[in-house]
């Protein structure tokens, strides 16, 4: 009697579906822990994002004997050439930075110790009119509360 050899050429269903099981579940633990990851360096990113802008409205502040930047208004002494006693000074930035936590640009002037109230913004910058402290926080993820330093 001739013996036939049987070949498979495929993967049966069960086997299959034995994988995409396996991955669901690999998937299932994975998510979790990749969904923190992008949560914290989004909250590194707005930490480091925030040493900078302290760093460069420190610098402006000393080219310019004293005086804050309005950024409240918009990001332009930060990020054009300025004059200042017959000198060009700047840029300090690029570009107007946004809030990792957010995506928002915006500048509000208040008080850096309190949430903002009712207007999503990136930024809470204490101005007042040039007499503030210069102090800039950032908001978390919803605009309005402050982001936690």
């Amino acid at each position: 009697m001739p013996s036939r050899n049987l070949r498979q050429d495929g993967f049966t269903l069960v086997e299959v579906l034995i994988v995409i099981v396996i991955v669901g579940i690999l998937a299932a633990v994975v998510v979790p822990h990749y969904s923190a990851a992008s949560g914290d360096s989004r909250q590194i990113a707005s930490k480091e994002q925030l040493r900078q802008l302290r760093t460069v409205v420190a610098l402006y502040r000393t080219e310019h004997d004293g005086h804050l930047p309005n950024i409240v208004t918009d990001w332009t002494p930060m990020t054009k050439v300025t004059k200042y006693k017959g000198r060009n000074v700047g840029p300090y930035l690029a570009a107007a930075p946004k809030n990792p936590m957010n995506n928002l640009d915006k500048v509000v002037n208040g008080d850096v110790t309190k949430p903002t109230t009712g207007q999503k913004t990136a930024f809470i910058y204490d101005y007042k009119s040039g007499a503030g402290s210069g102090r800039i926080v950032a908001t978390s993820a919803d605009g309005l509360s402050l982001f936690p330093e």
